[in-house]
Parts: C-alpha cells; structure tokens; sequence
C-alpha cells in the first residue's frame, strides 16, 4: 500500500479513490476521539468536511495487522493544526 498516496487521497476529498484502500469489512479506529467507522461512514466523515486540506505524514508504523500513523493535518491557510 502506498501511503503517502493514501493520505494526499484523504486530504483532498477524493472520495472516489479512498474505498480502493480498504477491505470491505475494514474497521477505522481513530483512538484519540474513541470513535469507529466503517469504510462508508470514514469517506462520509472525510469527504464532507468543509474546507481544503493539507498535511504532513509524521509517523508511520507497519504492523502485521495493517498501518498505524500519525499525521499533521491543516486548512489550507494553515491557521490550525490537528493530529490524526
């Protein structure tokens, strides 16, 4: 899996792309909020935030059961910062 392509998919909405980088069956944990989502509602969630994104991969560890990482993400004009 290329995750550098992953992330930049998220970060610009491209929801058409992002169900291709999961199982169907796949479960999306985001641990520091406690919340799941499937495949669907993750690309909901994602693609219906308003505004531009962007971002910066800082961390990425491969596990044997898939990928964890941490990223930088900002609104474009980069007057905030969130980590997911």
């Amino acid at each position: 899996m290329d995750i550098k392509s992953f992330v930049k998919a998220v970060l610009d909405q491209r929801r058409e792309e992002l169900s291709a980088y999961f199982a169907p069956d796949a479960v999306i944990r985001w641990h520091c909020s406690n919340e799941q989502f499937t495949v669907d509602e993750y690309i909901k969630v994602n693609c219906d935030y308003p505004g531009k994104w962007d971002g910066t991969i800082e961390r990425i560890d491969k596990t044997d059961n898939g990928y964890i990482m941490a990223v930088r993400v900002y609104p474009s004009d980069k007057s905030a910062f969130f980590h997911v």
